[in-house]
């Protein structure tokens, strides 16, 4: 399932992989993109109240980006014949960083109201950890399968 869905969404970016290739961007240089904006997305959530509305929107903007180039380096690697032990390792390393910046500026945003009373202290870590678990998920299934893919090309020898 996951492996056609991965299919789809490489179809759809095709496009783009085939511009940012044009354009000299390796899969190395769009990850270090992509982690340039999610620590955007993480000072812009933290400096924001919930009053500021547009702040919010361009945290969303910036992040949604960052998403974006995420699934980007993994096409133009894939579809370029890019793929390197380095580069895996470098957008697993950042992505699990820039998922920790963006939800630490996401807490630091809303610390003033939330720490306002002493039940918060309680129910904010287990608000977090149910927000942040869901999102590890997709990263959780790419590491097993390619785990999965590692034992079966052991066997196969």
């Amino acid at each position: 399932m996951l492996t056609k869905l991965k299919q789809q969404i490489q179809q759809m970016l095709s496009a783009e992989a085939r511009v940012a290739h044009k354009m000299g961007f390796t899969p190395n240089i769009v990850t270090v993109i992509g982690f340039v904006l999610s620590v955007s997305a993480a000072v812009t959530y933290g400096l924001t109240s919930a009053q500021q509305t547009l702040w919010l929107l361009v945290a969303v903007v910036l992040l949604m980006a960052s998403g974006f180039c995420d699934t980007l380096d993994g096409i133009l690697a894939r579809t370029y014949h890019q793929t390197t032990r380095f580069g895996g390792l470098l957008d697993s390393l950042l992505d699990r960083y820039a998922d920790v910046l963006v939800l630490a500026g996401v807490i630091f945003s809303g610390a003033s109201v939330l720490f306002s009373s002493a039940l918060s202290f309680l129910v904010q870590p287990l608000a977090w950890l149910w927000l942040w678990l869901p999102s590890q998920v997709p990263s959780w299934l790419a590491i097993r399968e390619r785990v999965q893919k590692r034992q079966a090309s052991r066997w196969s020898r």
